[in-house]
């Protein structure tokens, strides 16, 4: 059977298109921002539309990046009519988004036979939790193992 690979580009246009329709788009998670909540190749995100007025900090959203950029990240903060987002497992840094920027909202994870519904208080605090504890361990590797600084050749 031949398989077409589309690229992540591709696949957001496409969700974007599907959710101004009103309807919900699901795709396999690719790529490590969100992790430990969300796992790469191995769970099915859905999303709905995004209603701008039912917007809240701990709401996962696929959105357009002030930098032009698509994300799917957790809204951290507002700052007037902007979504102030970062990934569970990022250790530095956030991102902007205006509030019509943002294209849906993740309404549940399907892994294995579960189905995780994201907006509840529980697991607004289960991935707070889980997401400072990873970034601590992250930082703590790296103080335990630091990057290897590199010699030059002129001093061997």
């Amino acid at each position: 059977m031949k398989t077409n690979n589309i690229t992540n580009e591709e696949i957001i246009q496409l969700a974007a298109s599907v959710l101004k329709e009103g309807n919900q788009f699901m795709f396999h998670a690719k790529g490590e921002s969100m992790r430990p909540y969300i796992r790469s190749g191995r769970d099915l995100l859905v999303f709905g539309p995004a209603d701008m007025n039912d917007l809240k900090i701990g709401d996962i959203v696929l959105a357009l990046t002030d930098d032009h950029r698509y994300v799917i990240q957790r809204i951290v903060g507002f700052v007037e009519f902007e979504c102030i987002l970062r990934g569970d497992g990022e250790i530095d840094g956030k991102e902007s988004a205006n509030k019509e920027n943002i294209i849906g909202k993740l309404i549940h994870i399907k892994r294995n036979d579960k189905i995780i519904e994201c907006n509840t208080p529980y697991q607004h605090f289960k991935a707070k939790v889980m997401g400072a504890l990873y970034r601590t361990g992250v930082k703590l590797r790296r103080m335990i193992k630091p990057e290897k600084e590199e010699v030059p050749i002129s001093s061997l």
